[in-house]
């Protein structure tokens, strides 16, 4: 059952005739689920005529749904517009905000976006995390950073690259994010 209330219109007042919503306005979309309702999406109607009745609606490209997702997901627009539903970012994007205009002018809903270089991210993240000190990552979309190899440091957090250890200094563990002075007459 899906009822959109809203600014109507029409020839009678009878539920079962159809009915016009012919003014912009704003109304609840819900899905009655054995009893169970539960809000799905705001709705806008712009300036159209959109016909309510008997279980037919007409004009659906012109109704905006809003659906507010938690941070770090987006609307799957893969399933029908009564049913939207939320997915998580995959690793290695991130989505900081979760309301989501859709319809036909406005086209797909915001998508996750990918984490730059010297960044990371987990499933669902609103935001990318910039890699620790001793790691880096020079690739965008990552899920996670790489420790330096032995003989390089990174020395900031969100490094995109390993620098090597200046003379009579070195570093023979990886993931470090300094090197250590030569004992004695050690040079390298």
């Amino acid at each position: 059952k899906i009822k959109l209330s809203g600014v109507a219109g029409g020839p009678t007042p009878d539920p079962i005739e159809p009915k016009a919503l012919f003014r912009d306005g704003e109304g609840e979309l819900t899905k009655d689920r054995g009893g169970a309702k539960k809000r799905t999406s705001t709705v806008w109607l712009l300036g159209a005529i959109f016909l309510l009745g008997a279980g037919a609606m007409c004009g659906l490209p012109l109704l905006f749904s809003l659906l507010d997702c938690p941070a770090g997901s987006y609307l799957d627009t893969s399933s029908w517009i009564w049913e939207p539903k939320c997915k998580a970012c995959r690793a290695g994007t991130h989505l900081p905000h979760g309301r989501h205009i859709w319809g036909a002018i406005t086209g797909n809903p915001a998508k996750c976006v990918e984490c730059s270089p010297g960044h990371f991210s987990s499933s669902g993240s609103a935001y990318c995390s910039l890699c620790p000190e001793g790691e880096y990552q020079d690739a965008s979309g990552s899920r996670s950073c790489l420790k330096c190899p032995a003989g390089q440091f990174a020395a900031s957090k969100g490094s995109t690259g390993c620098r090597p250890c200046e003379v009579n200094f070195h570093q023979p563990s990886r993931g470090r994010d300094r090197c250590e002075a030569c004992a004695g007459f050690r040079y390298t």
